[in-house]
């Protein structure tokens, strides 16, 4: 019975691979961008420590390739990290539970899950660092069954490492604690394994910065300098957030509240149902495990924008875990009716349109054309204007205004370095163009400025002193040194 489970496992995985593969975005997010242009220089991801030294060894490999051309070998790296995940997690469920069926649910639940599919072919840090987790949490799950120093050692070094590439990983400290026992030993010996795998190399990294508070000032700057607006509705808000990181909503920014409530209401019936199934299970679920592990992350999830899928990522495979036994305790067909549902919004409303949405490379391409070297691309920021100079040898200079805001700790400082910056410009000769000056459509940027308080018409603002001409591209638009200056 357990062969046949494993060779379903590998189909279905090989499956679920293809499919991911085959909907992967045209585009590359904002956050994709980023990393993408680090590729060239030495420096590392504060937060993300391993990551950016993992993606220039890829990038090695693939000599005189543009930041363009190693997006798929790079998305390719992250759908093998989260076919690895399933499988550790299916493992794991086997093994703490003694059921293919309940092994194959939980993997189902992880795997169709929004925030993990999405994950797994995005050029970011979460399907790694989400591997790392899952291997902790297998090592943990076999140390539960059988006690031993060899797994306690094996989840304290998984978790040093994820450490690594994603810093919140630090919390899984908490479950290695609670769970590396009974024998003080084993714990001293998980404990000292993630101490080990995490604390040197980091403690080597923050060696450089000189002193202790340069060196938390640059980790803190992960946050992009951009702090999470929310106040009191956070709880609610991350109740949210975790619903939607199992059914794909949009940000109501993003689409029209026809879409986004009725959304809003599957992923909240998902994560009820859950919710009541457990209650009716909770026999056979491992709540110890689930709570040791979930309550951390979660309570950071809160204090750090709650709603984003990111903030989730780390918690579902133990969720997953945790609720496999569900597959004995209701009926198959509801079952099915959840894993269709997610299914099919996850993918028909979230990866489909993604993938076949190539404006985004499109505007960037045409916009390559006009940009000569040594010219300045100016922007709100996290537009499709970020992919500009991803598959040009030598890339314009760019200001995205919202990342500028973030490092130069406010909008006015940012605003003074925009201004030199188009000024020095256009004194050198090089042309200075501007996109999305007049956008009305795309909220992406402006949504974060107008935490600064800044609008759409304050962006606009910005360029009065100067002749703004209009391109042949789409949303880009030249300045000219004005005549009345």
């Amino acid at each position: 019975m357990r062969a046949w489970s494993r060779s379903m496992l590998l189909l279905l995985l090989a499956a679920y691979g293809g499919v991911l593969l085959l909907s992967q975005p045209a585009a590359v997010n904002g956050d994709g961008v980023g990393y993408l242009k680090q590729l060239c220089g030495d420096q590392l991801a504060p937060g993300h420590l391993a990551y950016m030294p993992l993606l220039r060894a890829i990038a090695a490999a693939i000599p005189h390739a543009t930041p363009l051309d190693l997006v798929i070998p790079l998305r390719l790296l992250g759908l093998a990290c989260a076919l690895l995940a399933l499988g550790l997690l299916y493992d794991a469920a086997l093994r703490l539970h003694g059921s293919a069926r309940a092994a194959l649910f939980g993997t189902a639940l992880l795997g169709l899950s929004h925030a993990f599919s999405r994950s797994a072919t995005e050029v970011e840090v979460y399907a790694p660092a989400a591997l790392l987790a899952v291997a902790t949490l297998w090592a943990l799950a076999r140390h539960i069954v059988s006690p031993r120093p060899l797994w306690a050692v094996v989840a304290g070094l998984t978790a040093g490492v994820a450490v690594l590439f994603h810093l919140t990983l630090a919390l899984l400290a908490v479950p290695l604690l609670l769970l590396a026992r009974p024998r003080l030993s084993h714990l001293v010996a998980g404990l000292s394994a993630m101490g080990l795998a995490a604390g040197l190399p980091l403690a080597l990294v923050l060696a450089d910065h000189g002193s202790l508070a340069a060196a938390w000032a640059w980790l803190r700057s992960a946050d992009h300098g951009i702090a999470d607006p929310h106040g009191w509705s956070a709880p609610l808000i991350a109740l949210w957030g975790l619903a939607r990181s199992l059914v794909y909503v949009p940000y109501p920014y993003e689409s029209s509240l026809a879409l986004v409530a009725p959304l809003s209401a599957l992923a909240g019936a998902a994560l009820l149902a859950l919710g009541l199934w457990a209650h009716r299970g909770r026999a056979a679920l491992e709540t110890r495990l689930l709570a040791f592990w979930s309550v951390p992350l979660a309570l950071f999830a809160v204090l750090f924008f709650p709603s984003d899928t990111e903030r989730w990522i780390f918690v579902l495979p133990a969720v997953a875990l945790c609720l496999a036994p569900l597959a004995s305790a209701v009926s198959p067909r509801w079952i099915g009716v959840l894993l269709a549902a997610m299914a099919l919004t996850n993918l028909g409303l979230a990866r489909v349109p993604a993938a076949l949405d190539r404006q985004p490379v499109e505007r960037a391409r045409a916009a390559e054309r006009l940009l000569v070297p040594g010219a300045l691309l100016v922007s709100p920021g996290h537009g499709w204007e970020e992919l500009v100079g991803l598959g040009m040898a030598t890339p314009p200079e760019r200001f995205p205004l919202v990342h500028h805001v973030g490092a130069a700790g406010g909008l006015k400082p940012a605003i003074r370095q925009l201004q030199r910056r188009i000024n020095a410009t256009l004194a050198s000769g090089h042309p200075v163009f501007v996109a999305r000056m007049q956008d009305r459509s795309d909220p992406r940027g402006f949504k974060e400025l107008a935490w600064f308080g800044m609008d759409r018409a304050g962006f606009a603002r910005l360029f009065e002193g100067y002749r703004a001409i209009p391109t042949g591209a789409p949303g880009l638009t030249r300045l000219l040194v004005s005549d009345k200056r």
